[in-house]
């Protein structure tokens, strides 16, 4: 097998011909470290590395292109990823490369989320969607610790009112479920959610029932 071209792909990299067949395209790092040179034959050894190089950086502009949409945590990249058929040393490859260029940040992915869901759902809602993106227990713990996040039991109290007075009209025992149900469903414990209930029956005059 011999190389016999080497040309800038103008999606990134470089793109390798080998005995007059395109190969794909690998990092420009990669065309140094393997030694490629047109004209060069390829042991067995190098061709194999450079079928994984070719596989890492299809990964690598894949994964470019869903982050383009929205950060993504590492885990969610690589199951989806490894979904796609690709192997698991290359998907290894693109993510580590991703990782230190810093388009892979899992710390910012969940800091993120917390901020922009932290007054919207309650800590059980907020760890739920934090571990279905794949993020480590410690990365989920440091977010919510570090969030500043206001009092649980107060965000509770205003999302309930909200949606208590969007029952207008209708039976107080209604009135209490819908709200039980919304809040249980945006992560609130139990507790909150009766502590909460007992305040707007007080604060809308109605009877505790």
């Amino acid at each position: 097998m011999r190389v016999t071209g080497l040309a800038a792909d103008p999606k990134g990299g470089v793109a390798v011909e080998v005995d007059g067949r395109p190969m794909g395209s690998v990092p420009a790092e990669a065309v140094v470290e393997l030694g490629l040179r047109v004209g060069e034959e390829l042991d067995e050894e190098r061709w194999s590395r450079l079928r994984l190089e070719v596989e890492a950086q299809a990964a690598f502009l894949r994964a470019l292109r869903w982050l383009a949409i929205h950060a993504r945590a590492r885990r969610e990249m690589e199951i989806r990823l490894l979904r796609s058929g690709m192997r698991p040393e290359a998907v290894e490859r693109a993510l580590a490369r991703l990782e230190r260029l810093g388009y892979v940040d899992d710390r910012e992915v969940a800091r993120r989320l917390v901020e922009e869901r932290g007054r919207e759902w309650g800590p059980a809602r907020l760890r739920q969607e934090l571990r279905k993106r794949g993020l480590p227990p410690q990365v989920i713990e440091e977010a919510l610790a570090a969030a500043g996040l206001p009092d649980e039991e107060a965000v509770a109290l205003e999302l309930g009112r909200r949606k208590w007075l969007r029952c207008s009209g209708e039976p107080v025992e209604v009135c209490r479920r819908r709200v039980a149900d919304f809040l249980r469903r945006r992560g609130f414990g139990w507790e909150v959610v009766e502590r909460t209930l007992a305040r707007l029956d007080s604060d809308f005059r109605l009877p505790i029932n």
